[in-house]
């Protein structure tokens, strides 16, 4: 996982935008879901990184074939990721649910532990930033909780979704900005259709494509080139701020009742 972080940082700062994808190993022989969840825990407790994903999420898993067979869920994660729009959580129940695999009996069990009180296995470990998924009541099957990276807690690329996004920005940003590579450069007249003008207009029109995209995948952007830069010596620097779609991750219900009867009837209201 350090090894994958330290590549992932280096590609960044070349513009190479990229973040991995990396598994948890299964529980061994003998080894509760306590002491896997202990592990875990105790694994991300020395870790931390906006551009590594760790999926522990495991379970029986069937092929093509219908031979089902333990394994961990890393791929089919990584399926859904590429088969929706950047802006969209692999969680999305009208999306579907997990349909190759079962989740591990006890999964939802509660765990008993002084360090981390009584809790569920899923919460738990997707709170610590694993990748993991989870059943509703009501609904069949599994589905994809928190799409989570191992990001400390106040970082802004926690979740996959903003990586994705900004990723996409990003590549699409660079590859507008080259038109402008030796262009001139009036200082006089900035805002021509040459120069600092020409390149705002290439990098908003590569966003724009993102902003009216079907769905959406940018909300709205904002391009800013600051003042008074020495851009003989120093380069040019372009700002840019990307704003994003918002994604519900929890919804609370407040019902009231009331029982509306003939004229005469009791009525009660709470």
């Amino acid at each position: 996982w350090a090894a994958l972080s330290a590549k992932a940082d280096e590609l960044w700062n070349l513009h190479r935008t990229t973040y991995f994808k990396c598994e948890a190993r299964l529980p061994r022989d003998g080894e509760d879901l306590n002491d896997f969840a202990a592990y875990l825990l105790a694994e991300r407790q020395d870790f931390a990184s906006r551009f590594v994903q760790v999926c522990c999420q495991y379970g029986e898993v069937a092929d093509s074939t219908g031979l089902s067979k333990l394994r961990n869920w890393c791929g089919l994660q990584a399926g859904r990721v590429i088969s929706i729009p950047v802006q969209r959580a692999t969680g999305r129940v009208r999306d579907g649910n997990i349909s190759q695999g079962t989740l591990p009996e006890g999964w939802e069990l509660t765990l008993a532990s002084e360090d981390w009180g009584w809790e569920t296995v899923q919460p738990t470990l997707e709170e610590a930033g694993y990748l993991t998924a989870k059943k509703y009541a009501g609904q069949s099957g599994a589905y994809w909780g928190d799409s989570r990276t191992m990001a400390d807690a106040t970082s802004d690329f926690r979740y996959e979704e903003v990586l994705r996004v900004v990723f996409k920005a990003v590549r699409k940003m660079r590859i507008a900005a080259l038109k402008s590579m030796y262009d001139d450069l009036d200082p006089v007249v900035p805002d021509s259709d040459t120069g600092l003008g020409y390149l705002k207009a290439n990098i908003a029109g590569a966003l724009d494509t993102m902003v009216a995209a079907m769905p959406k995948e940018l909300a709205g952007y904002s391009i800013s080139i600051p003042s008074k830069q020495d851009y003989v010596n120093n380069g040019l620097a372009v700002e840019a701020r990307l704003i994003g779609i918002g994604i519900i991750r929890e919804i609370k219900l407040y019902a009231s009742y009331a029982y509306a009867g003939t004229r005469g009837d009791t009525r009660l209201e709470g």
